[in-house]
């Protein structure tokens, strides 16, 4: 049983791209370990093409002085400051940043960025011209919509993985997103097209 009626498949197609998108695919709350000489906190939520980060540095008193351990932090993890402590990250400067298993997981995250990213420019494409692109293709655009989403799923669900495998350093990923770009995904694949 379809869960799309096949006059909907279309259109039902191009809000799943756009929603994966937009929706983020893992979200993470980094507090230091009580061994850590540095009471640091971090919320990271990642969506396909950026992640923004929420850091909150220790702030150390030393003699009078206060130092924040902020300078320790840009060391840790890739980004640029927006504003105050809320930095941006992109999938490839994260690969770029680390190295081992979270260079895994941001080299999953990349391969899932550009698989959303295809999907949202055809369902864009799709939208704008319907017929043209149904013509031009040898694929029906909404099963190669989903196709692209599950490629997503298991490129981010991949970099979860090694993200969690990471979790004393990079926080505990929670894939919120996943699970919704999977049922998108599944939805797609299983529509009946007439």
């Amino acid at each position: 049983m379809a869960w799309v009626r096949s006059e909907y498949a279309g259109e039902f197609a191009v809000l799943s791209a756009w929603l994966s998108m937009v929706l983020p695919w893992n979200i993470v709350y980094r507090a230091s370990l009580p061994t850590e000489p540095l009471a640091s906190e971090m919320t990271i939520i990642r969506f396909p093409v950026f992640a923004i980060q929420f850091r909150a540095p220790a702030v150390i008193e030393i003699n009078g002085q206060t130092s924040s351990a902020a300078g320790l932090l840009e060391q840790m993890y890739p980004g640029f400051q927006l504003f105050g402590d809320v930095f941006l990250a992109t999938p490839v400067g994260a690969s770029s940043h680390y190295g081992g298993t979270m260079q895994l997981g941001s080299f999953a995250w990349t391969l899932g960025a550009l698989a959303i990213v295809a999907a949202f420019a055809v369902s864009i494409a799709f939208y704008l011209r319907e017929d043209e692109l149904q013509e031009r293709l040898s694929a029906d655009p909404v099963r190669l919509i989903g196709g692209l989403l599950g490629v997503a799923t298991l490129a981010l669900s991949a970099a979860s993985v090694f993200y969690f495998f990471e979790r004393d350093f990079a926080g505990i990923p929670i894939p919120v997103g996943v699970v919704v770009m999977g049922a998108l995904a599944v939805a797609l694949l299983r529509v009946e097209r007439t």
